[in-house]
C-alpha cells in the first residue's frame, strides 16, 4: 500500500480551514476546497473520506503563538484581582482554537468532535492546569473566590463547568461568540461563588 502524502493532507486542512473561516462549513463545497488546495477530488478522497472529517479537532486546535502568549502575559500582570487571571487563564485554552472562525463552523466542529472518539477539549495545555491551582488558592484568601473547597480538585471541576457552557451554546441555535465567552464567565462565577465586587463586564474587545 502505498505512503500517504502528509503534506497534501496538511494542504487540504488548511485551504479547508480558510475557506471555512471566510464561508462558513455549509456553505463551502470539496469542489472548492480541491480547487484551493491543487488536487483532484479523487486526492481528496484518498485523504479524507467527507468534508465532514475535516471537522476535526486537529484542525481547529493552534499552538500558541508569540503574540497570543505575550497577550496573556500582559493581561496577567496588568491585573491585581486573582479572579481576572483565573479568567483570562480559562479564556486563553478556549482561544488555542482558532477562535477567528465563523460562529457556525465553530458551533459545528465541537458538534461533530461530540459524537465521535475524539475529545474537542483534550488538548489544553498541562501549564493551564499547574497555574490555575495556586491562582484560585490565592483568590480564596483574599476572599475574591467564596467556595473554599480544595483548589485542586476546583480546578478539574471548573474545566467541566467550562466545557458544559460551550456545549449548552453549540447545541442551541443563535448565539454569537461574546454570548458564549459571557456564558462561560457566568458559570465560572456561580460555580466558584465569584464575590459581586470583582465581576467586571466582558466586551468584544477582550476576545481579540
Amino acid at each position: 500500500m502505498p505512503e500517504i502524502d502528509n503534506s497534501t493532507s496538511v494542504k487540504i486542512k488548511e485551504e479547508a480551514r480558510k475557506l471555512f473561516e471566510k464561508k462558513g462549513f455549509n456553505n463551502t463545497t470539496i469542489d472548492e476546497i480541491c480547487l484551493a488546495a491543487g488536487v483532484t477530488k479523487t486526492t481528496f478522497y484518498y485523504h479524507f473520506k467527507s468534508k465532514k472529517e475535516l471537522t476535526g479537532a486537529s484542525l481547529y486546535h493552534q499552538p500558541p503563538s508569540v503574540e497570543s502568549s505575550n497577550n496573556l502575559l500582559i493581561k496577567m500582570l496588568g491585573t491585581d484581582s486573582e479572579w481576572k487571571k483565573i479568567w483570562w487563564l480559562s479564556v486563553d485554552a478556549l482561544l488555542r482554537c482558532n477562535h477567528t472562525y465563523k460562529t457556525e463552523s465553530m458551533k459545528k466542529v465541537i458538534a461533530e468532535s461530540m459524537q465521535t472518539s475524539e475529545n474537542f477539549f483534550a488538548d489544553i495545555p498541562d501549564e493551564h492546569f499547574r497555574m490555575m491551582e495556586p491562582l484560585i488558592i490565592k483568590a480564596q484568601e483574599k476572599g475574591e473566590v467564596k467556595n473554599l473547597s480544595k483548589a485542586s480538585s476546583l480546578v478539574y471541576s471548573l474545566y467541566d463547568a467550562f466545557i458544559g457552557a460551550v456545549i449548552i451554546w453549540c447545541t442551541h441555535p443563535g448565539g454569537s461568540r461574546l454570548d458564549l465567552f459571557k456564558s462561560i464567565m457566568h458559570t465560572m462565577e456561580d460555580f466558584l461563588e465569584v464575590d459581586s465586587k470583582y465581576k467586571f463586564e466582558l466586551t468584544d474587545d477582550d476576545l481579540v
